[in-house]
């Protein structure tokens, strides 16, 4: 099973979001643009994982739901990995709730590393891919059109984060298919 943990966008962030990827789409970057109905806050990647494995992962889900209380989520302007100059990732940020998913990150990869989970090693950076970009063709044009959605008054109000899941990604050629295998109420253990 190809595994991740993830926070979902609320309605209202991914309406903004989507608005944003569409107006975006007129400026001819050679990109694979994210679903709306798939945009989410990656919090750990894992990859691959046997079905033996998923009470482990169960458990280390738990656990870091219990360590953080429900929190609120809002989203900020739109900046590329690695840079704008050489993109491949085009990305939202968060203008509130980013330290709470730094916390959150934290407690989910302190169960995982316990449970015996192996786990990229990069810093966490609360972000929603918006676009994986195939070619740097059209970067000047794309951080251009980019760059009136970096105004507060683009994105909608803080909406609460109050839960997390465990999601299986089936890739397929139209783009993943994403399943939740369980869900993880803020809070609670």
């Amino acid at each position: 099973m190809r595994l991740f943990f993830a926070l979902p966008l609320p309605e209202r962030p991914r309406g903004a979001l989507a608005a944003a990827a569409k107006a975006l789409c007129a400026c001819g970057a050679d990109a694979k643009w994210v679903r709306p109905e798939a945009m989410h806050l990656t919090l750990a990647f894992l990859g691959e994982v046997p079905p033996a494995r998923l009470d482990a992962l169960r458990r280390s889900g738990g656990a870091a739901a219990s360590d953080c209380p429900p929190f609120r989520l809002a989203l900020r302007g739109l900046g590329a990995f690695p840079s704008w100059e050489r993109p491949r990732v085009l990305w939202a940020g968060l203008s509130s709730g980013a330290d709470e998913c730094r916390r959150l990150e934290a407690a989910l990869r302190r169960a995982l590393l316990a449970e015996g989970f192996k786990l990229e090693d990069r810093p966490f950076e609360p972000h929603v891919t918006l676009a994986r970009l195939r070619a740097p063709r059209a970067a000047k044009a794309l951080a251009e059109a980019a760059a009136p959605w970096g105004a507060p008054e683009l994105w909608p109000e803080a909406e609460r984060a109050e839960a997390f899941e465990l999601v299986e990604s089936r890739l397929r050629p139209e783009g993943p298919d994403y399943q939740t295998a369980a869900r993880f109420p803020l809070g609670f253990s």
